[in-house]
């Protein structure tokens, strides 16, 4: 497993993620809280992120597109510069309008980036080694946001907000000027990104790469690709569409879920618990550093006790204590339930993603990925506008209560795949 380590673009995504995890971090924390200094409600944090990220569906789109056909690499450098101009308009904005306009330019950054440098560390990689190195990265861009969190408490450790009309925004937009800085610091690692250095179909050893080798040399195989489908058929493994359908179903749904209450989060904390800016960054220190913990073990377990089984049984404790949070708890339990539940429903996505690559032929995976990251551009999207006004008008109980029944409605997903092939 270690030879992998040394191919060029395994190290530099790694590199990559670490950096863009840390600015990303501390984008996604304050730009919550540039919206609420500039006097921006609950239904205009999800109106402005929202109609951002379905704007950057574009992003994912096109570029994936491009991606499969021509140069991944390019594309990457091109998502990668999205993200930084992205980070200095928001560190630069003077209003609603100025943080929106910034947030588009980082909707179409990482949503044309992050499905193709994932198909890019994927095609980089065997497939018997893919597990651990996707926790591996797993493991490494979730400890990076735990840092880039406690950045967070350094810089507004100092701020006196009682609530949020007293919040900092200079302070704010400091914050963000430094994740700019650590995002062209990624920029510069994706410059290192070549194509050339993916390891070739005959060493991956997927399951999608062995139907492709024996479909060449079987010429009984025809192709049935019809005009207007996505994929050609013909080129994906007996079951491996259906599981790869059914995955993607699963992320739509949990999109929609975490979108209509994940983003108030650190709102539910500051009005329910008073907790101000300084120690919220570290709550949220320690939610994904747990989380990066338990994603690299679940990708450890995942050969030895079947990794579907595990993202069920993960996805049923989120929903549990889901439901817990929403009774309000003491202090020390909502906390401990919020890291608990954060890192039970993240900490599989290693093991989700390896489960697509899979069963993806090469030269549809860009396209796979994108239209997994469609879960969070547009149904993370709409539950992000649909949740801002319920806890305006509700509260937060209803807001969570609703994303924990469709944790558990796309936890049936999964329970279908096992029922098709041992993944």
């Amino acid at each position: 497993m270690l030879g992998s380590y040394r191919n060029p673009n395994v190290r530099w995504i790694l590199i990559v993620g670490i950096f863009n995890s840390i600015g990303l971090s501390i984008s996604w924390f304050s730009i919550t809280w540039l919206i609420y200094g500039f006097g921006g409600s609950n239904s205009d944090l999800g109106q402005i992120l929202g109609v951002a990220s379905l704007i950057g569906l574009i992003g994912s789109l096109f570029g994936s597109s491009l991606a499969d056909k021509f140069r991944r690499d390019a594309l990457i450098w091109i998502g990668g510069l999205f993200l930084v101009i992205g980070s200095y308009l928001l560190a630069t904005s003077n209003n609603l309008n100025d943080i929106f306009v910034g947030q588009v330019f980082i909707s179409i950054g990482g949503s044309s980036l992050f499905p193709i440098i994932g198909a890019l560390f994927a095609d980089s990689i065997p497939a018997k080694n893919r597990n651990r190195v996707f926790g591996t990265q797993f493991l490494l861009t979730n400890s990076a946001s735990a840092i880039g969190n406690l950045v967070g408490y350094f810089i507004f450790r100092g701020m006196d907000s009682e609530d949020i009309e007293t919040l900092d925004v200079e302070l704010i937009k400091y914050s963000i000027f430094f994740a700019a800085a650590t995002q062209f610091i990624a920029f510069i690692f994706m410059l290192f990104l070549r194509d050339k250095n993916t390891v070739s179909e005959a060493e991956e050893g997927t399951i999608a790469s062995n139907f492709v080798q024996e479909k060449n040399t079987n010429q009984k195989f025809k192709s049935k690709w019809y005009k207007g489908e996505l994929f050609d058929r013909s080129e994906f493994a007996p079951g491996s569409l259906q599981i790869i359908t059914l995955t993607l179903i699963s992320s739509y749904i949990i999109g929609m879920g975490a979108g209509i209450s994940i983003p108030y989060f650190p709102r539910f904390f500051f009005d329910i618990y008073a907790i101000d800016l300084a120690n919220l960054s570290i709550l949220f220190a320690f939610v994904t550093l747990i989380t990066a913990v338990w994603g690299k073990i679940n990708a450890n377990l995942a050969d030895r006790y079947g990794r579907v089984e595990l993202i069920v049984a993960n996805q049923f404790v989120s929903v549990t204590l889901l439901v817990l949070l929403a009774t309000y708890p003491p202090l020390i339990f909502a906390m401990l339930t919020l890291i608990v539940r954060n890192a039970a429903m993240n900490g599989v996505g290693p093991v989700s993603a390896a489960i697509q690559m899979e069963h993806s032929p090469r030269a549809y995976r860009s396209k796979v990925n994108a239209l997994n990251q469609m879960a969070w551009v547009v149904l993370f999207a709409i539950g992000q506008m649909i949740g801002g006004h319920l806890v305006d008008n509700f509260g937060f109980r209803l807001p969570i209560l609703i994303t924990a029944s469709l944790y558990l409605l796309a936890t049936f997903s999964y329970w279908r795949i096992m029922k098709i092939s041992p993944t």
